[in-house]
C-alpha cells in the first residue's frame, strides 16, 4: 500500500449524509480520510434516521445553510479535493454546482449514493436528476453496477460508463462486488481520453457497511496528496481491502470498516 509522506495535511471537503451510527456517510468518510493524513471539512446534505439493519427516514438540510457552510469553508481553507456522497436534494446540488463551477482545478470525486446498503432510499427520486448538475464538474464518478444501471438504464458496464462520460464527468469508475458468488471484485475505469483500465481484487467474504463510501473517500484522499487518478484508484482498492480485513461487528448489523493509518 502507498505510504503518504507529505508533511502538510491537505484539507478535503466532504458533502454527504449523516449516518448517526457512523457506519457510512460523513463519519465513514472522515474515518478513511483521517487515516490518510487529511484534514476533513464537512457539509451535511441530509440527516438520516437508521439502525445498523434498517433505514427509516432522510431529511435534507436547508440549502441556504449548506450555502453558508460552503462559503465559510472555501473562505477559510485551501481545499485540495472534494468528495460528494448523498446529495440530499436538487436545491443542494445546485448550490454545490455553483461553488464547483468556479473551482475547476480541484479534484471532485462523486459517489452517487442512490440507496442505503441497510435498505431504503437515501435520495428521493429527484436525486438522479440533481446529479446531472454536478456531472460537468466531476473528476471521477464512482457508481457501483446497480447505480450505473439506474443512472443510464444500461446493464453492460462499458456502455454505461461511456454514457456517463458523455453526460459531462471526466472519468467513470464502475465498481463490482454485488455478485456474492464471485471470488473477485472487478472494477472498470473509463478515463476522459476513453482509456480503459480493469482492476481485479480478491473478494473478502462477509457483509460490510460503507464500502462505497470508503473507496471514494480513499481515492479522494490520495488525490488530495497529489497522487494521479489511476494510481489513486489502484491504491484505494488496496486500502479498502485492508480496512475490510480489519472490519468489526459492533451490533447485529453488517461489519464496519477499520482503515489502517498511514
Amino acid at each position: 500500500m502507498l505510504q503518504i509522506t507529505h508533511p502538510v495535511r491537505p484539507a478535503v471537503l466532504c458533502v454527504s449524509g449523516f449516518d448517526p451510527l457512523g457506519c457510512a456517510g460523513l463519519l465513514a468518510d472522515q474515518r478513511m480520510l483521517l487515516s490518510q493524513g487529511c484534514h476533513v471539512a464537512a457539509v451535511v446534505s441530509t440527516l438520516t434516521v437508521q439502525s445498523s439493519t434498517q433505514f427509516v427516514e432522510t431529511c435534507p438540510v436547508d440549502p441556504d445553510i449548506a450555502m453558508q457552510q460552503l462559503h465559510y469553508i472555501f473562505s477559510d481553507l485551501p481545499i485540495a479535493a472534494i468528495k460528494v456522497g448523498a446529495i440530499g436534494s436538487a436545491a443542494i446540488a445546485e448550490v454545490l454546482a455553483g461553488y464547483l463551477r468556479a473551482r475547476q482545478d480541484i479534484p471532485v470525486i462523486i459517489d452517487p449514493v442512490l440507496g442505503a446498503s441497510g435498505g431504503g432510499q437515501l435520495n428521493r427520486e429527484e436525486g438522479i436528476t440533481a446529479l446531472a448538475s454536478l456531472l460537468p464538474h466531476c473528476t471521477l464518478l464512482t457508481p457501483n453496477g446497480p447505480e450505473a444501471q439506474q443512472l443510464t438504464g444500461l446493464t453492460e458496464t462499458n456502455q454505461a460508463a461511456r454514457t456517463l462520460l458523455s453526460r459531462g464527468c471526466k472519468n467513470v469508475l464502475i465498481t463490482g462486488g454485488h455478485d456474492v458468488q464471485e471470488n473477485t471484485i472487478d472494477n472498470f475505469l473509463l478515463t476522459a481520453n476513453e482509456g480503459e483500465h480493469r482492476f481485479s481484487i480478491p473478494r473478502i467474504q462477509g457483509d460490510f457497511r460503507g464500502t462505497g463510501c470508503a473507496l471514494a473517500s480513499a481515492i479522494t484522499g490520495y488525490m488530495a496528496h497529489g497522487v494521479s487518478l489511476i494510481k489513486a484508484v489502484e491504491q484505494a482498492q488496496l486500502k479498502v481491502s485492508a480496512a475490510i480485513q480489519r472490519a468489526t461487528r459492533l451490533s447485529s448489523g453488517k461489519r464496519i470498516l477499520n482503515p489502517v493509518y498511514e
